[in-house]
């Protein structure tokens, strides 16, 4: 009697969980469609629009900000950019970011290596690189 009763209670169980399934299956597409609305919006800004992590390292970047840095070393050339902002800590900063292409064994660009140094730190003989003061 014991495992009709389970068996009856499964039963009735189970219109709750096709119901709770279809729930999930809206709200997942619910949010992949807001998500995907979002990411569209902050593609088309014109400014660079980037996430870091609570270390800094580079989360994600919009089309513009790749454009910005990197437009030039995806066609091939190697480039140089100098900018200025703010560091974490409220500091201004002037940044340098080089950017060269990775080639394949065919010649085509299959990436980009770029790395930005603060050009405004002071060198070890207490100068400021030429230019950023």
């Amino acid at each position: 009697i014991a495992a009709a009763a389970f068996v009856f209670m499964l039963l009735g169980l189970a219109p709750l969980l096709v119901h709770t399934r279809r729930l999930v299956r809206q709200r997942t597409t619910t949010l992949a469609e807001r998500e995907s609305y979002l990411r569209a919006v902050i593609d088309v800004t014109p400014l660079c629009v980037k996430t870091l992590d609570v270390e800094c390292n580079l989360l994600s970047m919009n089309r513009a900000g790749l454009d910005i840095i990197h437009a030039r070393a995806f066609a091939g050339e190697n480039c140089t950019l100098q900018f200025s902002g703010k560091s974490l800590d409220g500091r201004h900063i002037w940044l340098e970011t080089f950017a060269v292409p990775f080639r394949n064994d065919a010649g085509t660009v299959t990436g980009v290596l770029a790395v930005t140094i603060d050009i405004y730190a002071p060198q070890a003989d207490g100068n400021h690189p030429a230019g950023t003061t």
